[in-house]
């Protein structure tokens, strides 16, 4: 039988609050073996561990099965990296400080979501200030 691969999510380091993505290999008592997205395998913490989402990428957070503190971090690390800095929680806008000039207020996209009404419209697209 072919073993099952399980997602997880581990802190980056012990004073981090950032959160990455590994495959659990082996649970231990009080520990578990994980192997990071390079490769590395590590031994962690058991309470350390936390489930990751199947898709951790999406407009709006209320969208993710698991919604904890370190998959709500990594999601918004993951949108933040692409510089999406706005995020839907359900009907609040969280907004992420980029650090850098990013095209998000060209007149053109300030037209477009003006020109929507309140409703469908406004849902099917990403999330913005406007």
């Amino acid at each position: 039988m072919e073993a099952r691969v399980v997602d997880v999510l581990v802190p980056i380091n012990d004073e981090s609050i950032a959160w990455q993505h590994a495959v659990l290999l082996h649970r231990r008592v009080g520990t578990a073996l994980v192997r990071l997205d390079g490769g590395t395998e590590i031994e962690v913490a058991l309470d350390c561990v936390a489930a990751a989402n199947p898709t951790p990428d999406v407009d709006d957070l209320a969208e993710l099965p698991h919604l904890g503190e370190p998959q709500l971090l990594h999601a918004l690390a993951l949108r933040f990296e692409r510089g999406a800095i706005y995020t839907a929680c359900g009907p609040s806008l969280l907004a992420l400080n980029p650090w850098r000039d990013l095209p998000l207020y060209t007149d053109d996209l300030l037209h477009r979501y003006r020109s929507m009404v309140h409703g469908q419209d406004v849902i099917d697209q990403p999330p913005h200030i406007y």
